[in-house]
């Protein structure tokens, strides 16, 4: 049974993460729930509207408390971007400050934070832009179905700008499952990975970029933090010229 994505088009883990559970895809994410929305969706809908991003921006997690935008952020929401509160993997700031989450697949508290060295942050953002990672329109392509739950991988950094979407992470904590680039569909006793492998180059390229930055900013993150309490995000549309 297969459910397929929705594609958009916006201008501009792995070994990682710190727990590998998938309890928040096991209780909203669950196969039975993929069936449940295979058998309303069919196999492929027609683009839905969702809101447009302006030109070298990206959509973050604002921390309520906290005064400007992070530089990159990894966070869970659902497709329309504006009505829920995100649920954050993982934020860093300029100026060192970092927040993430013991979830590192579906986010949300309890949140831990420290203090990383700002350094580590430019240095991973460098390696990204000579990966190429800034400069492919394609990566901002969301690969996600209708009202599905959604990873979102953000960078705003002066003219460098970033915003990938997929639900590959969420649903593929199922071992039984893989996403295509056509859509979510049962393994049936096929290897993932060989699976992949005879995906479009185009669709290749996404999960390694995806890969590529999900593993530099997970880098960056200490072993352990302070607990934080009570934190709130919202969701913003922020331009990568001025970080505002």
């Amino acid at each position: 049974m297969t459910f397929g994505p929705r594609h958009q088009d916006c201008s501009g883990q792995g070994d990682r993460c710190r727990i590998a559970g998938c309890s928040f895809v096991l209780v909203r994410l669950s196969f039975f729930g993929i069936a449940a929305l295979a058998l309303a969706a069919g196999s492929c809908k027609k683009d839905e509207p969702i809101p447009q991003l302006a030109p070298r921006s990206a959509v973050m997690p604002i921390w309520v408390n906290r005064a400007g935008a992070p530089t990159a952020a990894v966070y869970v929401t659902r497709s329309d971007l504006e009505t829920e509160q995100p649920s954050v993997i993982l934020a860093i700031w300029k100026d060192g400050c970092a927040v993430w989450s013991q979830d590192q697949v579906g986010g949300g508290p309890p949140y831990q934070t420290s203090d990383v060295d700002p350094q580590r942050l430019t240095a991973a953002l460098n390696k990204l832009e000579s990966a190429g990672v800034f400069r492919d329109p394609s990566l901002n392509r969301g690969h996600f179905g209708p009202d599905s739950h959604q990873t979102v991988v953000a960078v705003a950094d002066g003219p460098r700008a970033l915003h990938m979407r997929s639900w590959h992470e969420l649903y593929e904590c199922n071992p039984n499952v893989v996403v295509t680039s056509y859509g979510v569909t049962s393994l049936g006793g096929r290897d993932r990975e060989a699976v992949l492998r005879s995906e479009p180059k185009s669709y290749r390229r996404f999960r390694s970029m995806w890969k590529c930055v999900r593993d530099e900013l997970a880098a960056i993150l200490p072993r352990e933090g302070r607990p934080a309490q009570d934190m709130r995000f919202e969701l913003r549309s922020v331009s990568a010229g001025n970080g505002k």
